[in-house]
């Protein structure tokens, strides 16, 4: 048996423009800035009616893109790992309590800077 395997690794210049025959597997080792950029990559497998698969890693800094991602698996009738889904819940719960606090939900120091701490007292949180 002989173990010959052909391996392309390639930037976002790769990402189009590109036509390579028989890519079987694409491997994202940093999620795409966009998610336009994730179905280019992605869309290198399965072509002309081939099978194909792709693996993208994420991480918390990817997040916001987990709710879009989410909806493009289901569309291609893709299978949706449970913990992208409790990425994207988390991520849409973090969403609107930043809206919150930017909406004036919470207020620190209250009018003109007075109360704890000054301008910026009281409770501060990172986001």
């Amino acid at each position: 048996m002989q173990g010959r395997v052909r391996i392309l690794v390639a930037t976002d210049l790769a990402s189009r423009g590109l036509d390579v025959h028989d890519i079987t597997h694409v491997f994202n080792f940093d999620f795409p800035r966009n998610i336009e950029e994730y179905v280019h990559r992605v869309g290198r497998t399965g072509r002309a009616g081939r099978l194909g698969a792709a693996v993208t890693l994420l991480t918390r800094d990817d997040w916001r893109m987990a709710p879009e991602l989410i909806s493009i698996l289901e569309r291609a009738g893709q299978d949706v790992p449970e913990d992208l889904v409790l990425m994207a819940e988390r991520y849409e719960k973090h969403k609107r309590e930043r809206e919150m606090y930017s909406l004036g939900g919470h207020r620190w120091g209250g009018r003109g800077g007075g109360g704890r701490g000054g301008r910026d007292g009281g409770e501060k949180r990172r986001f």
